[in-house]
């Protein structure tokens, strides 16, 4: 009798030490939650939180066409620009170059059906969902958390300033993407379209996860960042 794999993410260890509440997802074992669910919930309404949704489905889509199959799919004024981030159904499109365009779940399926973006001419869809971890950063304290582990500047110009007094663009303002170096590792920051609170996804290679993961809420501690399971993240993007 066979028995179906169920696919880890590669915090699962640090999930199970500290007593989360698993389940299946689309052939992943997921974090529902951890002993406090009051915690958690108190946590993503009033403070700053991190979930990891490394096992949220992530696809790569490449090729000389992209620019124009995301404006055909999103229309030319909601399609994101270089490095920008723009909402679609069930998640986020970021463009990373002209050539390419990277498509992150807000779970662990994407169906890509109909006159989805795999199905137009010029790109060449890759399922990159094993290959970076990813981790939901939100809450009041978030940009204060990231500017403790990377130089990059993650400010944002909804803070009453002037955009003449700004000196070229905000790296990582809202609606924005941008690569960088996170705790010593090459990451990738994608900040939703969302002015408040802030809330950034981060991706990083599968094999730095753990390592990022504790950095984060090391440095996060004075700050009350909490970990949070898939319920309680669901009420934050939902």
């Amino acid at each position: 009798m066979s028995t179906m794999v169920v696919a880890r993410t590669p915090l699962h260890h640090w999930h199970t030490a500290h007593g989360a509440r698993f389940a299946e997802s689309d052939g992943w074992q997921i974090v529902e939650g951890y002993p406090s669910r009051e915690r958690e919930v108190q946590a993503a309404r009033d403070g700053t939180v991190l979930a990891d949704v490394s096992a949220h489905a992530k696809i790569s889509l490449l090729g000389d066409g992209v620019g124009e199959m995301v404006s055909a799919w999103l229309g030319p004024d909601r399609a994101p620009k270089l490095l920008g981030v723009a909402a679609v159904d069930g998640g986020l499109a970021c463009r990373l170059r002209a050539d390419h365009l990277l498509l992150l779940a807000h779970s662990t399926s994407w169906a890509l059906e109909g006159d989805s973006p795999s199905f137009l001419k010029g790109a060449v869809p890759l399922d990159v969902t094993s290959a970076y971890a990813g981790f939901f950063l939100s809450g009041r304290a978030a940009l204060e958390l990231l500017s403790r582990l990377t130089a990059l500047d993650v400010s944002s110009r909804l803070q009453g300033d002037s955009p003449s007094l700004l000196k070229g663009p905000v790296p990582l303002d809202v609606s924005s993407c941008a690569e960088t170096n996170l705790a010593g590792v090459h990451a990738l920051l994608v900040r939703i379209p969302r002015p408040q609170p802030a809330a950034v996804y981060i991706y990083v290679s599968w094999d730095f996860a753990e390592y990022v993961w504790e950095r984060l809420l090391d440095a996060g501690q004075d700050l009350g960042l909490t970990p949070i399971g898939m319920a309680a993240y669901r009420e934050l993007i939902y």
